[in-house]
């Protein structure tokens, strides 16, 4: 198994790797493109890893299906409070325009607090096992 997930990973930076070089070797357009496909394209394979493997988790060891429906819980509650935190004020541009897009500005800041509250979580963990190994 962990031999198929080195060659997945293997191809999945080489594509991304193919996918940044061509915006210096192809048309910027074609490029952007390629990027923001490739982006969505790994973003679906998140999205479906993150909802089936808990799903069959939840099969196949029915006793910790109770933790795993708990991790699923936090990480719903943590996207649905960034989204209610999150703002759709009008962002200025560079040009002097507006961007007014809602949805866009909501999702956005929901992404972005989603980040920084998933970052403060790592990092507290991080400092909380060193200092645990460390009183052992």
């Amino acid at each position: 198994m962990n031999k198929y997930i080195s060659i997945l990973k293997t191809v999945f930076i080489l594509i991304g790797i193919v996918a940044f070089l061509s915006y210096f070797f192809v048309d910027v357009d074609t490029s952007v493109n390629l990027m923001i496909y490739w982006s969505y394209i790994v973003l679906a394979i998140a999205i479906f890893v993150f909802a089936v493997l808990p799903a069959i988790n939840m099969i196949k060891n029915p006793q910790g299906s109770r933790t795993t429906f708990i991790g699923l819980l936090g990480v719903i509650v943590l996207v649905g409070g960034s989204y209610l935190l999150s703002s759709d004020a009008p962002l200025l541009r560079g040009n002097g325009e507006y961007f007014t897009d809602s949805f866009d500005l909501k999702l956005t800041d929901m992404l972005l607090y989603t980040f920084y509250a998933t970052l403060a979580g790592t990092i507290g963990v991080l400092i909380y096992g060193a200092i645990r190994n460390s009183l052992k």
